[in-house]
């Protein structure tokens, strides 16, 4: 994890060629106590809804959505491993 990273709840999702095409966030949800996994796309993006902001309702629904857009493998692991520690640091501070 990066020295911004980790003092962010959004890391950027890139591709085999090093292309961001995402930025998956973690943040407070509308409950108490609930937390929230946002993808949001670049306006750019060649792929997905191109500029929109949508919700994963779980970590795993997260790393199915980035294999469906062929997301490499160790990047997908890089992602699951920073959103599982915002989860867990989100925990912590509640």
């Amino acid at each position: 994890m990066t020295e911004s990273e980790s003092n962010s709840n959004c890391t950027n999702v890139k591709n085999g060629e090093g292309k961001v095409l995402c930025a998956v966030c973690v943040s407070a949800g509308k409950k108490p106590g609930s937390r929230d996994i946002l993808l949001m796309m670049r306006d750019d993006a060649d792929f997905g809804p191109k500029g929109k902001t949508f919700s994963a309702r779980s970590v795993t629904e997260m790393l199915n959505i980035l294999s469906n857009w062929k997301v490499p493998f160790d990047e997908r692991k890089r992602v699951h491993d920073f959103v599982t520690e915002r989860l867990r640091l989100m925990e912590q501070k509640s």
